[in-house]
């Protein structure tokens, strides 16, 4: 999705995997606690986010990741990277989210 002809993505789906991709980690990491169950499981809202663009999303296919700088109880905070075929720097996002 974006521009068809040059084969960029389009900011808004950039900034959309790098969010899903900041509280994927968060998910993962509130799964592997002990007194989480799947029926208590917290919900979790994205409250900030900012998004850096490097370069034009060109590539085949994309490669995010994304670390947690930190979790409290009813915050965390996370950076992510997103990354093309060539293994070229795309953008980069930080983001907060509410937990509970």
């Amino acid at each position: 999705v974006g521009n068809p002809m040059r084969q960029i993505l389009h900011g808004g789906v950039i900034s959309a995997v790098l969010d899903v991709a900041g509280g994927f980690a968060i998910m993962l990491s509130l799964a592997g606690d002990a007194e989480i169950t799947a029926a208590k499981f917290p919900n979790l809202g994205t409250i900030d986010l900012r998004v850096d663009y490097l370069r034009p999303g060109r590539g085949k296919h994309f490669i995010v990741s994304a670390r947690i700088v930190r979790r409290g109880s009813r915050i965390a905070v996370t950076h992510m990277e997103l990354h093309n075929d060539a293994g070229e720097l795309i953008s980069t996002g930080g983001a907060a989210y509410v937990v509970g």
